[in-house]
């Protein structure tokens, strides 16, 4: 049986996800030394068995290392095969550089994930300049679906807005999905933090506190 395991603050999302899967569901002690390193430690034995590394690693510091020594410690005590399961992954987003003598973190980290794991599930990556980013087997569920669906039937007057160009892919077939209108914001980007936003008249019901859905496409 597969064993899944949770970095710090996914634990809910994990318990949840092993229990869909019939797997089982195990802790990691995580924490940190003295002097600030992280550590991470099982007492699992995952000896031939599949292991499953849930983190989404969102806004976190560290947060690869821990999930690099957790992939290290599962090979250690001979798991068959670790996979990265990431809701949310880390720097896809950039893919193209901007100025001489940025990197394009994408391609770097690609190559830490695929060196670390030896499979990836991952929401809908922004994969705009690659067909494929990584060199091991990916997963890469699609969203849209199953949140349209929920939306048509939860919501009775729907809005989508698309916050910039790079999203229509995906709003227009979200908008087609539920038989809603959408609108465009603009984007003039004047820095990493500093931008303008253009946005067109909403109609009258978008501009109360509900009725209005923003679909913010991570990916």
């Amino acid at each position: 049986m597969q064993l899944t395991f949770s970095l710090t603050g996914n634990e809910n999302f994990a318990c949840h996800l092993a229990e869909a899967g019939g797997w089982g569901f195990e802790h990691l002690d995580t924490g940190r030394f003295t002097v600030g390193e992280s550590y991470v430690w099982t007492f699992s034995d995952v000896a031939d068995r599949p292991v499953n590394l849930v983190d989404t690693s969102a806004r976190s510091g560290d947060g690869f290392l821990r999930l690099a020594f957790a992939a290290d410690a599962a090979r250690a005590l001979d798991a068959s095969e670790v996979t990265l399961v990431a809701p949310y992954l880390v720097y896809t987003r950039q893919d193209q550089r901007s100025q001489s003598g940025k990197t394009v973190s994408s391609k770097c980290f690609s190559r830490l994930v695929s060196s670390t794991f030896d499979r990836l599930v991952t929401v809908a990556p922004h994969l705009h300049q690659y067909s494929a980013l990584h060199s091991i087997p990916s997963h890469t569920p699609y969203a849209v679906p199953l949140l349209a669906h929920w939306i048509a039937a939860e919501i009775e007057e729907r809005l989508i807005i698309r916050p910039n160009e790079e999203s229509v892919q995906w709003v227009l077939e979200f908008a087609r999905r539920i038989g809603a209108p959408n609108v465009l914001l603009r984007k003039i980007r004047h820095g990493d933090r500093n931008l303008d936003v253009e946005r067109p008249e909403l109609p009258h019901y978008a501009r109360s506190s509900q009725g209005i859905i923003e679909v913010e496409i991570l990916s």
